[in-house]
C-alpha cells in the first residue's frame, strides 16, 4: 500500500491506496500543518482498516513550494521511511499539477515577488517571471494552465492567451496514476532532499 503526501502549498493532501486510492485527506492550513500530519494518517489507517505495516511505499512532493512545508513534508516522510525501511518515490511539485492533463498545459507555482515556477510536461520546474513563463507555451492558442500561480496570475494569463483554460489542483485519481508510474523511481529514505528551486538572489522576499 501507497502513502502519498503533498506539503508544498497552503493545502496539504495525504492519501493511501493500492491500484487505487482508498482513503484520501485535503486539508487547507494556511497557519502551518506540523502537527496535523500524524493524526491525518491514522485517520486514513483507520479508514482503510489496515495498520502502518501495510505502507510498503510512499511517495512525496519534494517541490518547488513553500519551504517550510517542504521541510516539513520531507522529515515527516523520511522519518517514517527509516523508522520501517520504506522506499520513497520523490514527485515534482509540478508534476503533480500536471498529471493527466492534455497538452499543451503549462504548471505555475506562485513564488511571490511576481515571480512563479513553472514547467510543461517532461520539463524541470525552473523560477522565472510570468511572460517568460508563457513563452514556454507560445503559439498555442489553447492550452490548460495549472496551480497557485495561473489563480494569481489569471487576468493576465487570459489577455496573453485568450483559449487558455483553468485545471483544479490536487485531481486524486490523476495523482495516483502519477506515483503509479513512478514506483520504479523509488529511492532510499535517507537519500530524500527537498527541492526548494530558489529564485537569484536579488529576487528573493525578505527573509527567504
Amino acid at each position: 500500500m501507497t502513502l502519498f503526501l503533498d506539503t508544498s502549498g497552503a493545502v496539504f493532501c495525504m492519501g493511501l491506496g493500492g491500484d487505487t486510492p482508498i482513503a484520501w485527506r485535503q486539508v487547507a492550513a494556511p497557519r502551518g500543518f506540523a502537527g496535523m500530519l500524524l493524526p491525518a494518517l491514522e485517520e486514513l489507517l483507520a479508514e482503510a482498516g489496515v495498520g502502518i505495516e501495510a505502507i510498503d511505499c510512499m511517495a512525496v512532493c519534494v517541490g518547488p513550494g513553500s519551504f517550510t512545508g517542504l521541510r516539513v513534508g520531507v522529515a515527516f516522510v523520511q522519518g517514517l521511511g527509516l523508522s520501517r525501511g520504506i522506499p520513497v518515490i520523490p514527485l515534482a511539485s509540478t508534476d503533480i499539477l500536471l498529471a493527466g492533463l492534455p497538452q499543451p498545459s503549462l504548471a505555475l507555482i506562485d513564488a511571490r515577488a511576481d515571480r512563479v515556477w513553472a514547467a510543461v510536461p517532461g520539463g524541470a520546474p525552473h523560477a522565472t517571471t510570468l511572460a517568460p513563463a508563457l513563452e514556454l507555451v507560445h503559439g498555442h492558442l489553447r492550452v490548460m494552465v495549472v496551480g497557485s500561480g495561473a489563480d494569481a496570475h489569471r487576468d493576465e494569463i487570459t489577455q496573453a492567451i485568450p483559449g487558455a483554460e483553468f485545471a483544479p489542483t490536487h485531481r486524486v485519481d490523476d495523482i495516483w496514476r502519477l506515483v503509479a508510474s513512478r514506483r520504479g523511481d523509488a529511492i532510499a529514505a535517507e537519500a530524500l532532499r527537498p527541492n526548494y528551486c530558489k529564485p537569484a538572489q536579488p529576487d528573493r522576499g525578505p527573509g527567504e
